[in-house]
């Protein structure tokens, strides 16, 4: 059913009532603010926050050199300069404190709730056949707070749905935050350009500009020109004008060359961290199939949002048989032929199924990077594939329903959104510290992975408990026994602990699996200087140099074998090139103890 031309402003022009649309506005974003004000009192956490921020040399000054950083770095195996731009300005307002980067993430997330609402307004007033009552009237036009109940019920299911608290409470989620408030911006800005009259190729020009902002904050955004595609099908209607395929193509193509670049730049940069797994190891049919079983996932998660942990671990070769693979690609083929058959007279259902399956395309794992199968944090974008339609429905039935009984259509997205909000703050407190995010997962998630107790290790011997720390690690290494964090962070633990010998072995064990990491060296070469075996230690820091000429502790090492053997002039030296490097405990000593100014 084709919109006519009158209904088209007549509906737009009741949308547009400033006041109602601000206050709208106000709402929705006061009380997705509110919800998260609990993750104020959340700490950093020992998963990603640690290199992404607290030990991130880029973020903790913001200069000239440090701005280029940013662009031309990236930082675990990922490029996203805005975001690391971002956490840099938190760091220059608040310092290391967690507090002043929970508020920008809870703002940002606020801000995106308010763009679901205004680009919710701007489609309604596609869809007259969802707004119209038995009488094929429009409601729209004259009850414009239909349309703005609509949209901000569509928000606040995004805005305060747990499956967001992820994005919302973890830190280093800054990134999907940030893409997302670029990413609705432009989809606005093209709603503009579509729509404009006069100087309308400055509403495409500032699309594209907002989409490479958010292709900066995260290569997620990937999916925005296919996302206009869809929009231009259903609801914008343009493919069928005079206007034709092939010019719409041809107007996706600055959006497509963004989007293959800043691909590109992606693969690149989780190729040389090394988080992209082989495809002897996964090969492609597996991964397939994991990636359909990952989109019943999803809609289960946004359905049902009951069990919602941290890491959701990639199932072994044997979970998953070609009778079950089988079994996801035909409900996927099913689900798509039914939404193609009634294309025509449902294509709200097409357009956002379509939308759905776009939006999670990057992350479903074909390409497979890291050891998940899914996250909540994916579903950001893509939940409102099913949270739009949902709406959409119930909008439908509110308008065929008696009068007296129309107000009571809004009880249950008003009793859902309840729901949401109390689920939402009970997943924040998840997020609280460490220990409790991974005692959460290690008590309730799914069980057979190392890494929650590899992580919980880690949070325990920042506390000091050393003996629960190496439990954990112990745990760690009978699930997976090559696990190479759990037996290095064990060897780190018993070597502060004091039990070297220990630790030697351990050191030993990880140099065996990861033979090039000049850490393992230096690390085992202090313990054997503990110990007073300075001969041992000294080979074991030349190998460091060795794999990395330009390491900083290793000539640190070298300098207290030389002043061991009382060799004072070689330990100066090599104390010397350590602060030339930029090691700090190198330009103390040299300070302290020589009188040397630091370099």
């Amino acid at each position: 059913m084709k919109r006519r031309p009158q209904e088209l402003r007549l509906a737009k022009r009741a949308m547009n009532r400033t006041g109602i649309t601000v206050l709208a506005s106000l709402i929705v974003g006061l009380v997705s603010f509110c919800v998260y004000l609990p993750a104020l009192e959340n700490g950093f956490v020992n998963w990603d926050d640690v290199g992404y921020v607290l030990k991130n040399r880029v973020v903790h000054s913001l200069t000239l050199n440090s701005f280029i950083q940013t662009f031309t770095d990236t930082f675990l195996s990922n490029w996203h300069p805005l975001t690391v731009l971002s956490w840099s300005l938190d760091n220059v307002l608040w310092g290391l404190d967690p507090m002043g980067f929970h508020l920008t993430n809870i703002v940002l997330h606020s801000l995106n709730t308010i763009l679901i609402l205004w680009v919710s307004l701007r489609l309604l007033a596609y869809w007259p056949e969802t707004l119209e009552n038995e009488n094929g009237q429009t409601l729209l036009s004259r009850k414009p707070s239909v349309s703005i109940i609509g949209a901000s019920v569509t928000a606040l299911l995004f805005g305060l749905h747990p499956i967001q608290t992820e994005s919302v409470v973890w830190i280093s989620e800054r990134k999907n935050l940030l893409f997302a408030v670029f990413y609705l911006g432009s989809i606005i800005a093209y709603l503009n350009y579509v729509e404009a009259t006069g100087r309308r190729w400055s509403h495409y020009v500032a699309s594209i500009l907002l989409f490479g902002l958010s292709l900066m904050s995260k290569a997620m955004a990937v999916s925005l020109p296919c996302v206009l595609l869809i929009l231009d099908a259903y609801p914008l209607r343009r493919i069928s004008r005079s206007n034709g395929t092939l010019r719409l193509l041809v107007e996706k193509l600055p959006y497509v060359v963004l989007a293959v670049a800043a691909s590109v730049v992606a693969l690149q940069a989780q190729h040389g961290g090394g988080a992209m797994a082989s495809s002897d190891i996964l090969p492609l049919s597996f991964r397939l199939a994991v990636a359909c079983k990952t989109i019943f996932f999803y809609i289960y998660q946004i359905i049902i949002p009951k069990d919602l942990f941290p890491f959701y671990p990639y199932p072994s070769p044997t979970a998953i048989n070609m009778f079950s693979f089988a079994g996801y690609v035909a409900l996927i083929i099913g689900l798509s032929l039914f939404a193609l058959f009634f294309r025509r007279r449902y294509p709200l259902l097409l357009a956002c199924w379509v939308f759905f399956l776009v939006t999670l395309t990057p992350i479903l794992g074909v390409v497979q990077v890291g050891s998940q199968a899914a996250a909540d944090r994916y579903a950001y974008i893509s939940s409102l594939g099913l949270f739009f339609p949902f709406v959409i429905v119930l909008m439908k039935i509110r308008n065929r329903l008696p009068g007296a009984f129309k107000h009571w259509a809004w009880i249950l997205p008003a009793a859902l959104i309840l729901t949401c909000a109390v689920r939402t703050i009970h997943q924040t407190a998840i997020w609280k510290d460490s220990l409790t995010l991974w005692n959460h997962q290690i008590s309730r998630g799914p069980e057979g992975t190392p890494l929650p107790y590899v992580m919980r290790g880690n949070a325990y011997k920042e506390t000091g408990s050393y003996d629960k720390a190496i439990q954990d690690y112990d745990t760690a290494t009978r699930i997976h026994p090559q696990n190479i964090d759990a037996i290095f962070n064990r060897a780190h633990a018993y070597q502060v602990w004091g039990l070297y010998s220990k630790a030697i072995k351990d050191y030993t064990r990880a140099i065996e699996l990861t033979p090039q990491d000049p850490e393992a060296y230096f690390n085992r070469g202090g313990c054997y200087l503990s110990l007073g075996r300075n001969e041992k230690a000294m080979q074991d820091f030349q190998q460091a140099l060795v794999i990395q000429p330009g390491y900083a502790k290793a000539y640190f090492g070298l300098g207290s074998v030389s002043a061991r053997r009382g060799e004072l002039e070689t330990a100066l030296k090599y104390y010397r090139r350590a602060a030339e490097l930029g090691m700090p405990e190198a330009r103390e000593y040299l300070s302290r103890f020589a009188g040397e100014p630091p370099p």
